[in-house]
């Protein structure tokens, strides 16, 4: 009997490619890059971005609103 890793997605995106962000109760995965890391979401999403200073670069994942044809992406990035 082998087990099954289950993955639910996250309202975040990631810093590197912008795909979605997964998790499995222990890391975080990128569904598009695969970058991973168990220091929590932040580490991987642009909730968590910083500027060379180190300072926030003030990027927030949040649910778009506005989803069409042109535009589908559930989550986006916003500048604060």
């Amino acid at each position: 009997m082998t087990s099954e890793v289950r993955w639910a997605i996250e309202p975040h995106c990631c810093k590197i490619c912008l795909g979605r962000i997964l998790f499995d109760g222990t890391n975080h995965r990128c569904s598009n890059c695969g970058a991973t890391t168990s220091e929590g979401h932040k580490a991987l999403c642009c909730c968590g971005a910083t500027l060379k200073s180190g300072k926030d670069a003030r990027l927030r994942c949040v649910v778009n609103t506005k989803r069409d044809a042109s535009f589908p992406g559930e989550v986006v990035v916003e500048a604060v």
